[in-house]
């Protein structure tokens, strides 16, 4: 899997347009009204939105999978790892929400063709 971080955002192009001028080498790669990429020096950096975030701001990290998010599951029932909550249609394609054993939580992708 690859991880991307992401940062909550209320206000997309408002977030999109700070990010490219605090980070002038930003280069947007990716927009929808609920997630967008910005490529910075090989990295990518993913704003998330949200209705409201709280103080001092949210973040996360989101991985895309490398294999079918079943075959996922299937693999980490073999070791008794259930996820927090089920796959789901996403408007990427699908996702679901896996929670570590200090219970912090992450989401994994899977990316429609």
């Amino acid at each position: 899997m690859r991880p991307i971080p992401f940062v909550f955002t209320t206000h997309m192009q408002r977030s999109i347009d700070w990010y490219r001028t605090v980070i002038p080498q930003a280069r947007l790669v990716s927009t929808s009204p609920y997630w967008s990429e910005l490529e910075i020096e090989g990295s990518i950096l993913a704003l998330h939105a949200a209705e409201q975030v709280t103080s001092g701001g949210a973040s996360g990290i989101t991985f895309v999978a490398t294999e079918k998010l079943e075959d996922l599951v299937s693999r980490l029932d073999q070791r008794d790892i259930e996820p927090f909550s089920g796959i789901k249609d996403e408007p990427f394609g699908r996702s679901l929400v896996l929670e570590d054993p200090e219970g912090f939580r992450f989401q994994v992708n899977e990316y429609a063709d």
